[in-house]
């Protein structure tokens, strides 16, 4: 029960937030080390203690080290920031779901992927000099690498047996980006080629919200924050604006061959509906993705794809509002909550859970199925963001204190409740 427990409490304490403070830390040390038998001897234990305990980091088990900052288990990994020295000085690890340290990084890191088929990788800082690399489920180092004038790497992505990596090669005829894949020892998979003005990078590799959105979809995908790349054909698709790397995307994970693409310019949202063999050409200046499947004009949505759905409605047709399939049409309708400011996370396992205003004037939640039948009576809530769900469970604030809602409405607490069931998803960053 209670590697259980541990699990769980990783999975929903603390989403991603700044790097911790010694009163933001001191806080959250309290709140998790609750739930473990005894902390005391941490607290007692002179300057000897951290000597002993680095020297063999892979038998420290969790309950050992208040933690400041948690992210979800992916393929039974979770990254973890501690403090080293009263609060003043934290590094970042890696946990397998037994609480044992596994991997230990000598300070902070300023970015880290979720683990998939083994392998993670990780950023020190956020300049494009960072050292960077990329670590496997045991806690080896497989390759790292810096950014030089002359070469080198930075990570930035992961999916497929891909890492989408970038250069910025300067001397005195050259000052150029250029991007590529690696394997996880550092070998070329896919040769390195030039950027070109729409790849910018050095306009988000600093930026950790940019940064924490680059994913892999699926179907040979990589979303950047200014396109898509395709590992298979080594091919970059620009988003549709000379703009486009700042402007405000939902990219969802393909589901049977498609996904959908909603972005906003202004006031103004447009969807969009691609395919497995999706490119786009280089463009100067503002436009439609050409080669989209289908077009959505004023839709108005912050959810992404999932299970083939979409929610959203339109500036025209506010009624019009529910979820929607690929071809566009309205399968889900959810009129009857029109005047609620309603919104819709993304359908998994069948489940898609909704946020929305009651008549007195409080914030609810909920779930439905693919009929729109409620799952259970809306709760009143602090607040919750749709998207932070999987599996028909919701991660909301009530009461000011995280809260897990089970599909049939049970509500959980992390570190005090069993949710042992919920072991292996990984939420949202």
């Amino acid at each position: 029960m209670k590697n259980k427990l541990l699990t769980v409490a990783l999975l929903f304490s603390i989403l991603l937030s700044g790097c911790g403070s010694s009163a933001d830390s001191s806080s959250a040390a309290v709140d998790n080390t609750d739930a473990w038998e005894d902390d005391s001897e941490y607290e007692e234990m002179d300057t000897d203690y951290e000597e002993d305990i680095y020297e063999e980091p892979e038998e420290v088990v969790l309950e050992t080290y208040p933690f400041t900052k948690l992210r979800p288990f992916s393929d039974e990994r979770a990254w973890v920031d501690f403090s080293k020295d009263s609060y003043y000085s934290f590094c970042t690890g890696v946990i397998d779901t037994d609480g044992k340290l596994v991997y230990q990084a000598d300070s902070q890191l300023f970015y880290v992927s979720p683990f998939q088929d083994g392998v993670a990788f990780y950023r020190e800082n956020n300049t494009e000099e960072s050292p960077c690399g990329i670590i496997d489920s045991e806690g080896n180092v497989l390759y790292e690498s810096q950014i030089t004038p002359d070469g080198g790497y930075l990570i930035l992505a992961y999916g497929n047996g891909h890492f989408f990596v970038a250069q910025h090669i300067r001397n005195f005829d050259t000052d150029e980006w250029r991007y590529g894949t690696i394997d996880k020892d550092g070998n070329i998979l896919n040769e390195m080629q030039v950027s070109d003005e729409q790849f910018r990078p050095e306009k988000w590799i600093d930026e950790f919200n940019y940064c924490s959105s680059i994913r892999y979809i699926g179907e040979n995908y990589i979303v950047l924050p200014s396109g898509l790349y395709n590992v298979a054909t080594e091919y970059f698709s620009p988003f549709p604006y000379a703009r486009g790397w700042c402007m405000e995307k939902v990219v969802g994970n393909f589901y049977e061959g498609y996904t959908a693409i909603v972005i906003k310019d202004g006031n103004t949202k447009f969807a969009y509906i691609i395919n497995s063999d999706y490119e786009e050409p280089w463009r100067d200046g503002c436009g439609a993705l050409e080669n989209a499947i289908s077009k959505k004009d004023d839709f108005l949505s912050d959810s992404s794809y999932g299970e083939g759905l979409i929610f959203g409605t339109t500036y025209y047709h506010p009624n019009e509002v529910g979820y929607y399939d690929k071809d566009w049409n309205l399968v889900i309708s959810l009129e009857q909550y029109k005047e609620n400011d309603i919104s819709g996370g993304s359908f998994s396992d069948g489940y898609a859970p909704i946020v929305m205003t009651g008549a007195d004037g409080d914030w609810y939640a909920s779930i439905i199925d693919k009929q729109g039948n409620l799952s259970y009576t809306p709760i009143r809530i602090d607040n919750a963001n749709p998207n932070d769900s999987a599996n028909g469970y919701l991660q909301a604030t009530i009461d000011q204190m995280t809260k897990i809602i089970g599909p049939d409405g049970t509500i959980y607490t992390p570190g005090v409740d069993d949710l042992s069931m919920l072991d292996g998803l990984t939420y949202i960053w």
